[in-house]
């Protein structure tokens, strides 16, 4: 199922029409919603069974020392194989083109390696494990299941809440290269359109150009104190956007126009706002 979801995430966007991916990912990010805070309320359900299941005081003290063992030792081994990568870059670097051995720094290693948290598929494996062999007998060792646990709740919770104090401690500089990936995109993605519609001397065509080619140039400046989601113009469309609607429910209201035309104009102006971007109207 990962396998087959990675290959249509990669090959399977050009055949997807925007009417259906839209309300596609919406459906999906609900799910994911729903399902993340469902899969630790199973850990709550689970761990009160096999905690009572362990018995005596040694026992449990057993299973404890294992599972701080194996989450310790999750730790270390994302440390050791992060910083080994990290040590290979800056020997690379360094041959090729000393100018690039920031690249490869020590404390990005640092951070990534602290950053290792594990969630919902190492739930899923240790739920994964049966309860009981082919012949009925009981799964050997099966409570230590508590291990994958910890291992959750010790990354989760003990690096997700140092990360920030973590990053300060290395002072890593805030890069962004997400944000400047993007805008690097848009101009790019962009400037092909307009290449595309250069010879149509249309006043349609006319109109896109200026638009597009604004787009072009506010994402060229790579100014990082303009919000990402600001497209040319937006404040100005999302306030004309916020009078058409308002005009609309007036409409609807004095019965000019019905429920069916309302609902097309509002689905309308709702497309129009998503495209005007931004976080809030203005």
């Amino acid at each position: 199922m990962v396998v087959f979801a990675m290959a249509m995430a990669r090959g399977g966007g050009p055949r997807i029409p925007a009417r259906m991916r839209v309300p596609i990912l919406a459906v999906w990010e609900t799910v994911v919603f729903v399902l993340n805070p469902l899969a630790f309320v199973l850990i709550g359900m689970q761990l009160r069974p096999i905690w009572e299941r362990l018995g005596s005081g040694s026992a449990r003290i057993d299973a404890i020392v294992i599972a701080a063992v194996v989450l310790a030792v999750a730790i270390a081994t994302r440390f050791l194989w992060v910083m080994s990568y990290s040590a290979l870059v800056i020997y690379r670097n360094r041959k090729i083109e000393p100018a690039k051995r920031a690249k490869g720094s020590w404390s990005s290693g640092l951070a990534i390696s602290w950053a290792g948290m594990r969630g919902i598929v190492t739930l899923a494996a240790a739920f994964s494990v049966p309860h009981t062999l082919p012949n009925g007998s009981p799964f050997p060792y099966r409570d230590l299941i508590l291990c994958a646990f910890a291992v959750v709740f010790g990354t989760l919770v003990m690096q997700g809440l140092t990360m920030k104090a973590v990053i300060g401690l290395l002072d890593l500089p805030d890069d962004d290269l997400v944000s400047a990936e993007v805008r690097s995109g848009r101009t790019l993605i962009y400037q092909a359109l307009l290449d595309s519609i250069k010879d149509d001397d249309s006043i349609h065509a006319k109109l896109l150009k200026k638009e597009y080619q604004a787009v072009v140039d506010l994402n060229a400046i790579r100014d990082r104190a303009q919000p990402l989601s600001e497209v040319p113009g937006g404040p100005l469309r999302r306030r004309a956007i916020a009078a058409a609607r308002a005009k609309a429910i007036d409409l609807r209201n004095r019965d000019v126009i019905g429920d069916h035309a309302y609902r097309t104009l509002v689905q309308e102006l709702d497309w129009a706002e998503l495209s005007a971007g931004g976080n809030a109207p203005s």
